[in-house]
């Protein structure tokens, strides 16, 4: 596990003593479970957003660098690829926040500088965290002190 996972894990759990989706969302986006226990459950490592829509402009002949708009059933291959990599970002982070919804007290704590663009299409127990990684970094250097 990288330090970056760890530092947002810690962070989180500053934040949330429940279970927990922990979600930073930048050029890749992480999506990992930490339970109540504090125990690391595992989790995803995925395309971000803006490496998804590059990935299928650059491995493809036909597709562009989509600059579309999000739409729930696009018409157009600009809007589609856009809407595209958005739900599959949602998508990626509702099938394993199913793993703890049955829980006590889940919640979904969402990070990174591409969050903002698939926050709304989430339908779960969110919160907008910024700086999760620097959090926990501070948690790190506090208990060393």
């Amino acid at each position: 596990l990288g330090a970056d996972r760890w530092a947002a894990l810690i962070g989180a759990r500053r934040l949330h003593t429940g279970h927990c989706l922990v979600v930073s969302a930048g050029t890749a986006t992480t999506v990992d479970l930490l339970m109540a226990d504090g125990c690391f459950q595992g989790g995803l490592i995925l395309p971000g957003v803006e490496l998804m829509r590059r990935a299928l402009a650059g491995g493809t002949a036909q597709l562009p660098l989509a600059e579309g708009r999000f739409a729930l059933a696009p018409r157009c291959t600009a809007d589609a690829i856009v809407s595209g990599c958005l739900q599959a970002q949602a998508g990626a982070v509702e099938r394993m926040f199913r793993q703890i919804a049955h829980r006590a007290d889940p919640l979904c704590l969402l990070a990174g500088g591409a969050a903002d663009a698939f926050a709304a299409l989430l339908e779960l127990p969110l919160r907008r965290v910024d700086n999760l990684v620097l959090m926990g970094l501070q948690a790190i250097v506090a208990s060393r002190c």
